[in-house]
């Protein structure tokens, strides 16, 4: 979390909030929303085979669903510095 914020720092005083830089943020919000809309597809893809196959032994106790959650939205800034750096590589 304070690598990603640190380089999204560092690249906007380096670029001074130019397009290229603009357009750099812009890709790595696109990589994002693709990264949530896949986290989305699954926990639906999830759902609906417990709601149809699931029998009532499989439960998950609401601290494991909320560690999870945790651990998904977690995962948004290694996503997102990964995809800055690779844009900003090939921009």
């Amino acid at each position: 979390m304070f690598l990603n914020t640190r380089y999204k720092e560092r690249k906007y005083t380096e670029y001074k909030n130019d397009e290229r830089w603009q357009l750099i943020k812009a890709k790595s919000a696109e990589t994002l929303l693709k990264f949530y809309d896949v986290v989305v597809v699954i926990i639906s893809a999830g759902s609906v085979y417990f709601i149809l196959f699931g029998n009532s032994t499989q439960t998950i106790t609401l601290e494991h669903a909320f560690n999870y959650a945790l651990y998904l939205v977690m995962f948004r800034y290694p996503v997102e510095y990964f995809s800055l750096r690779y844009y900003d590589k090939t921009l």
